[in-house]
């Protein structure tokens, strides 16, 4: 992208670096004044020669409004003022270029325009590949088309011709031929504009085409399932966005204000996990098992709808729309439920973005090797006793009910002490008689008894309730020796920040006695390192997550907001400029390797142990 204005004939920049056009000298910057980050929006500020330019990008992404979060519709909104109390005359100019709908430059780009009665519309796509036909990490959309509808005049050019019209006071000629390859005089799209009184806005929307495949079916985005075409969406949402504006507004201050009351260190860090923690997914609807909400596992393996990448961000839709969290559980039950899941303990994962048919990590429908048995399968659990307590549904138990005791089943024969097995922390390789894991085993056959409870199988729940408080008292024997506890049975000296006791505390369990989880936190916060606890005595790393599912754990505000603060000052310090991390390194500030995933929702975890009433 880049953006420039022209005020009284003299050209600036606010966003992308200077345009390299031959013989000419580098255009200068504006001063950036500041940066808002809300849950919705980004606000900047600048100032050059007399005005003040606002530029806000805005991305409805309404965890509460199911069409808004699936309209593939963003929007940058333009508007200056004087500084100096003289009028001046200001022009606007911004483009795309043909980098943002390929994944290798060297691929094919058209563009064109559209005769869509009354709308100002361009469109850029991809015309070497197709929806559905490839998977992978790190992958660029590069299978779909980009729509910009804006003010003012539009061109298709090349970037210097495009640039250099601005800043001569013309405009670009006739359109470019195209389709060429994206570095081939780099084609870009976009507006020339009069930028006086009112802001100007213009709307950027993309179409993928196909959102997904699920168990072989291809499915529609969820903006357009009902096939309602591109042009239908952008004029919709160019039409609408005062009132898509506003409730935009609405959820940042329900953001600001929710976790504000935690601290304004942390109402800042929810405001920056929120667009990302959503973005993360993907929104389809499917015939016979109805909405569907993938994650996409950014920075790892690429899988979709993985359980234990669910499992971190699940405090964030349970805050926000249990329904959302449910869409992402109920496809991995589908699964397991069916004939190609060999296996007596929960999948991984539906297979490798965007094509959800069956997993791919580990072994797989083939193995038991490289499988998280006890982690996905007390994983599952423990959400579905999180949404039940949000949406009621006995049906729905009732349906699934052989499912979850088979699970259960599995979880009194293995959870208690974990075998040699890979969890969540994946990172760190295979680790038998893992006391973290063996919490969150020991918790979710807990919630396994709330939930037989709920559908009158009073026996079931009598039984796991009291086997829980059992293995509960046995795990704090078995875990004593550590510093306070221990990060493996067996292992003395050594400890790992138990995470999953947030779930006991969130529910109302009361299966471990506070004092094990506030030993725990007064030892998180002693081993901080200046930008936070590291998540074992294994190495420097931590997960920015599970850092939070901890400081949930914290028994007053004073204390929880030590753990905010430190991750707060390794937002702003840390020497690489990337995606919020969820792993990163507690000394150096650097990452470690994750970027742009949707765990970071995990941050939400104290927020939601606020909205249950258990107040710090």
């Amino acid at each position: 992208m880049c953006g420039q204005v022209k005020i009284d004939g003299n050209v600036y920049r606010w966003m992308g670096p200077s345009p390299n056009l031959p013989g000419r000298k580098e255009i200068p910057a504006m001063a950036q004044m500041s940066l808002q980050v809300t849950a919705t929006r980004s606000i900047y500020t600048f100032q050059a020669a007399g005005i003040e330019l606002e530029a806000e990008f805005c991305s409805p992404l309404l965890a509460n409004d199911l069409e808004l979060l699936a309209r593939p519709c963003s929007y940058l909104t333009l508007k200056q003022k004087s500084t100096d109390g003289k009028p001046h005359t200001v022009q606007a100019y911004f483009d795309l270029t043909g980098e943002m709908v390929v994944d290798n430059t060297s691929d094919r780009v058209d563009a064109k325009r559209i005769n869509a009665k009354g709308l100002n519309v361009l469109c850029l796509k991809s015309i070497d590949k197709a929806p559905l036909s490839r998977t992978g990490d790190m992958v660029k959309c590069d299978w779909g088309t980009v729509y910009l509808q804006g003010p003012g005049h539009s061109f298709i050019a090349s970037d210097e011709i495009a640039r250099e019209a601005f800043l001569d006071g013309s405009l670009p000629d006739d359109d470019d031929r195209l389709p060429r390859s994206a570095n081939n005089g780099w084609p870009v799209v976009g507006y020339q504009f009069e930028l006086q009184d009112k802001p100007a806005t213009i709307s950027v929307a993309y179409d993928e085409g196909y959102a997904m495949e699920f168990l072989g079916r291809k499915l529609r985005p969820y903006w357009n399932r009902k096939e309602i075409g591109a042009l239908s969406m952008l004029r919709q949402a160019s039409t609408e966005f005062s009132l898509v504006h506003d409730k935009c507004v609405a959820m940042d201050k329900r953001v600001n204000s929710e976790a504000g009351e935690l601290g304004q260190e942390y109402a800042q860090l929810m405001a920056l996990a929120y667009r990302q923690c959503l973005a993360a997914h993907g929104l389809a609807e499917d015939v016979s098992v109805g909405l569907l909400h993938f994650s996409k596992e950014n920075s790892s393996n690429g899988c979709i709808d993985t359980a234990d990448v669910v499992f971190p961000a699940s405090p964030f839709f349970l805050q926000y729309n249990p329904q959302l969290l449910l869409a992402q559980v109920v496809p991995l039950m589908v699964y397991a439920e069916s004939s190609r899941w060999p296996w007596d303990f929960a999948p991984h994962d539906l297979g490798q973005y965007p094509l959800a048919n069956g997993q791919v990590y580990g072994g797989g429908e083939r193995t038991k090797e490289d499988q998280m048995p006890v982690e996905e399968t007390a994983n599952i659990l423990l959400m579905l006793a999180g949404i039940e307590r949000k949406q009621p549904d006995k049906e729905f138990i009732r349906r699934h009910w052989p499912l979850l005791t088979k699970w259960a089943t599995y979880l009194e024969a293995k959870g208690l002490d974990p075998e040699n097995q890979l969890c969540t922390d994946d990172f760190s390789g295979h680790l038998a008689h893992n006391a973290n894991l063996s919490v969150k085993a020991i918790v979710a056959l807990r919630a396994y008894a709330e939930l037989a409870e709920k559908i009158g199988e009073t026996g079931s729940a009598n039984k796991y309730k009291t086997l829980t408080q059992t293995w509960a008292k046995e795990w704090v024997k078995m875990a004593s020796g550590g510093q306070p506890t221990v990060l493996a049975f067996g292992q003395p000296g050594t400890w790992s920040i138990k995470y999953n006791l947030m779930w006991d505390r969130l529910l109302d369990y009361g299966l471990f006695p506070t004092s094990v989880a506030e030993s725990e936190v007064d030892s998180y916060l002693s081993k901080a390192n200046e930008f936070g606890t590291p998540l074992d005595n294994r190495a420097t790393f931590t997960k920015t997550d599970w850092l939070f599912w901890a400081a949930a754990l914290s028994k007053n505000k004073t204390q929880f907001e030590i753990f905010s603060k430190q991750v707060f000052k390794w937002v702003n310090e840390t020497p690489d400029r990337v995606p919020f991390s969820d792993w990163y390194d507690t000394k150096s500030g650097k990452h470690t390797g994750f970027l742009a995933r949707s765990v970071i929702g995990g941050i939400a975890a104290p927020l939601l142990m606020h909205s249950f009433a258990h107040k710090l």
